[in-house]
This record gives structure tokens, C-alpha cells and sequence, in this order.
């Protein structure tokens, strides 16, 4: 099993199980993490008009599970996840990106991976944007792959 190069987990993975070493005491390994750490770089998009067929070639000749769609000329964006296009296959065949696209809260680069988590759980979605600190503008997404990961690693 490989880890995509875009995520740092192996050095973030070690940093924790030192500090645990450290301490003494066990934490989680996303108790000191930072989004910016742990994110997919990059943003996956497409237009609001992608059909089902060109969301699904995307995300597999990337390897991803969700896509931007940029709404309303880039103001906002929404996620459309691998799931929307399965379920999307049988109940509407014929839906695109915008239709099946629903809104995507972000989360600042800096911030940590304990207040990602606990975005996710409030907002009920596995994918955020990850925001630029410094530019305010998208750079990746983090999603619970990207978490559970890091989980995966620190225990390595």
C-alpha cells in the first residue's frame, strides 16, 4: 500500500509518536496536527455542467473521491463525492455536477486537525476546502481519508 505523496503523514506521524514517547502519555495523533499537514495539495474541480461520466472519469484517473464544482462564477463552491455519482447513476442518470452538489465549508491551512474533525462531524461531510491562510484562497482538501490516514501511520 503506498501513501500519496501530497500528504506529509510519515514526518507528522513520527513527530507524534515522539512526543508521546516524550510524555509518556498517550494522545490521539491528530492532537497536535495542522490541516496543512495532512491535506490533499491541490484542487480536483469542475464546471457546475460535468455529467455523471466526466465527474467519474476525473476522480478515477486521479485517484480521488470528491470534486470541487465552482458555483456562481467562483464565489462559492460545493463537493460532489464519489457516492453522489454512484447514487446518482441509478436515480438520476442525467444530473450534473450542480445538481448534485452540495456545500463545502473550509477550513483554514493552519488550522488543527482537531477542529477539522470536529467541523466535519457538525457540518456532517467528509471533505473540507482548505483555505490559504495567507492568500484566502482554496489550495487542497482535506478529507477523513487524509485523517484516518495519519491515524494509520502514527501507529506504524
Amino acid at each position: 500500500m503506498s501513501f500519496p505523496q501530497s500528504i506529509e503523514s510519515p514526518a507528522l506521524a513520527r513527530a507524534a509518536r515522539a512526543a508521546r514517547a516524550g510524555s509518556g502519555e498517550r494522545t490521539s495523533p491528530v492532537a497536535h496536527g495542522r490541516v496543512k499537514h495532512a491535506c490533499s495539495k491541490g484542487i480536483f474541480a469542475c464546471s457546475s455542467f460535468a455529467g455523471l461520466a466526466e465527474m467519474g472519469r476525473l476522480m478515477t484517473t486521479h485517484q480521488i473521491h470528491s470534486l470541487i464544482v465552482w458555483q456562481a462564477g467562483g464565489a462559492r463552491w460545493g463537493v460532489v463525492s464519489d457516492v453522489d455519482i454512484a447514487f446518482a447513476a441509478l436515480s438520476a442518470p442525467d444530473a450534473v455536477a450542480d445538481d448534485l452538489a452540495s456545500p463545502a465549508p473550509s477550513i483554514a491551512d493552519e488550522a488543527s486537525l482537531s477542529s477539522a474533525i470536529k467541523l466535519m462531524r457538525e457540518r456532517r461531510t467528509s471533505h473540507l476546502v482548505v483555505i490559504d491562510s495567507a492568500s484566502d484562497r482554496p489550495i487542497g482538501v482535506l478529507s477523513a481519508l487524509d485523517i484516518a490516514g495519519i491515524v494509520g501511520w502514527a501507529a506504524a
